[in-house]
Formats: C-alpha cells, structure tokens, sequence
C-alpha cells in the first residue's frame, strides 16, 4: 500500500496524487480508535451519507471525510458545517464511498493522542495509505505560526473585519517580542466594532 501524500498547507492527508483525486476514488475507509466510532459512526442510520443538518455532518465520520477530501486549507471549518454544505451533492457521493471502522494502532494510543489512518482504493486499483498518529494542533504535531494565524483568521473573519482579524493575528504572534500586552488588549476590548 503506497501513501497518501499530503496536500496543500494543511498537510493532511487527501488526495493530492492524480490517483488519489476524489472523483478517482472507488473505496474509503477511515479507521480510528474504538470508542470514536460511537461518536462518528453509530448509530449507522444516524451516520448515513446523509446526514439531516450542518449538525448531523459534524459528527458523521463519512460526511468530515469526504468534506476535508474535498476542501483547503488547514481542513473542515464551520462553513462544511452549515445545512446547504451538509446537502452537497459532491460530499454527499464522496461520503457513501466512507466506511469507518476500529483501527487497532489507533485504540492502542486513544486517549492520549487522536489518531486515525485513511485508505482509499482508486478506480485504478491502487491502494492508498494516510496515518496521523498524533493529532495535528496538539502538543506532538503542533502547527506552524502561519497555520495558527490562518486558523484564527477564518474563524475570526466571521465576527470581525479582515483587517482587524490580520491585526489581532499579528499582534498576537509577536507577543514573544512585544514589550506589552496593551496594545493587542486595546485591540481585543474594542473587537466587536468593525
């Protein structure tokens, strides 16, 4: 089985070889730890390739797969969550190709880290392979400063103006250096005017 080679500046792994395209893909499986699985795939009929809201979708296995397989950036956000995401035809094709199942390697390290392995079959044959061990964000996979500036940014950007979301950031990424903290106080107090 070859790996998936990560894609984009999220690293995760998806479908960045012309054989692991989602439109080329025939096969999915998503193995994590055994006590995932009642989160993110049972009940089965609850977990179904559609699910009934932007809510249900966060908590099926096989829709985040086919969101993340088809997305950019850093992975899911909020907007693979809202109903009309929920209801794409795309992610919703992608999704019933999605089996989660119980991944040994993963049990084994749950709770202490969040792994999960990805294989995809392509139309091809060929069989493809992603294992995170430890989860990104977390202390043994941390992001780079530019990832945490870009999460923050498109969370923040939902609230706020571009330009003070980019100030927030910047200001927040120099604390290290910054001499004081009221500046990006003053910046934070007043966060709710645009």
């Amino acid at each position: 089985m070859q790996p998936l080679h990560p894609r984009g500046r999220g690293r995760r792994p998806a479908a960045a070889r012309p054989g692991a395209r989602p439109r080329r893909l025939t096969a999915i499986e998503l193995g994590v730890a055994k006590p995932v699985l009642r989160t993110i795939a049972e009940p089965p009929e609850a977990k179904a390739p559609r699910p009934a809201s932007g809510y249900h979708a966060a908590f099926s296995g096989r829709y985040t797969v086919a969101a993340a397989l088809l997305g950019f950036g850093l992975g899911v956000s909020h907007e693979d969550f809202t109903d009309a995401a929920a209801r794409d035809p795309r992610r919703l094709a992608l999704a019933a190709l999605v089996r989660c199942v119980e991944d040994e390697r993963c049990s084994a390290s749950f709770p202490h880290a969040f792994p999960a392995v990805l294989r995809v079959t392509t139309r091809t044959g060929e069989e493809l392979e992603a294992r995170v061990e430890v989860n990104r964000g977390g202390p043994g996979n941390p992001l780079s400063d530019q990832e945490l500036a870009r999460k923050f940014h498109d969370n923040a950007v939902r609230s706020l103006s571009e330009e003070r979301a980019a100030e927030i950031a910047a200001r927040t990424l120099a604390l290290p250096d910054a001499q004081s903290v009221e500046d990006l106080t003053a910046l934070l107090t007043s966060a709710g005017e645009r």
